[in-house]
């Protein structure tokens, strides 16, 4: 079984000593269905050519007239791997789980007025939306992430409203999805 490191970014990846300790390949942030797809094929090439994982449609599970969406090319992506179902089954559960932790936390940076906070927290949040494919989420908390950056929380009571009817919308589409049956999920894959 190949190894293969996750970074934080490209540039911050010693690829000589991670190889070094053994890692096949890596892949670095920002994480995009392309890339992983790219790098599943590079290191178990038949694995993925049986699972069509060298090319994806951009499939959305539209929720209310497509304002809210989940990115079903992620969720089916985790369903075509070996244990596929349980793995997904427990990053959702988890999400939903830590999601109103997440958004409780980037209230009270706003509330604090602690831009820092808020970049952190949000930065945070946002690689959980985008590891189920809740773009429209991530974008949410890049708007969070970037007022921090900026040094300043205003905008964020307006971004986090949004954020938090979002997060209804990301709930709903996440559990309609899993109640789907496996073949009715990749069949339009």
């Amino acid at each position: 079984t190949p190894i293969v490191a996750l970074t934080a970014n490209a540039m911050d990846f010693d690829q000589p000593r991670c190889v070094q300790a053994g890692m096949d390949d890596y892949l670095s942030k920002p994480l995009t269905l392309d890339n992983l797809a790219a790098t599943i094929a590079r290191n178990l090439p038949a694995a993925s050519a049986d699972l069509g994982l060298a090319q994806h449609s951009g499939k959305q599970i539209s929720v209310t007239a497509g304002k809210a969406s989940v990115n079903s090319d992620f969720l089916d992506l985790y369903r075509k791997m070996e244990s596929g179902d349980t793995l997904l089954d427990h990053m959702i559960d988890l999400y939903l789980q830590e999601a109103p932790a997440a958004i409780q936390t980037l209230r009270s940076a706003v509330n604090e007025d602690d831009p820092v906070a808020l970049s952190q927290a949000a930065h945070k949040f946002k690689s959980s939306n985008m590891q189920l494919g809740a773009d429209q989420m991530a974008s949410l908390c890049t708007q969070l992430d970037k007022l921090g950056q900026l040094g300043t929380t205003t905008g964020g009571w307006a971004l986090l409203a949004d954020m938090e009817d979002e997060l209804l919308q990301v709930k709903s589409a996440l559990q309609d999805y899993r109640q789907q049956p496996v073949s009715d999920s990749l069949e339009h894959a």
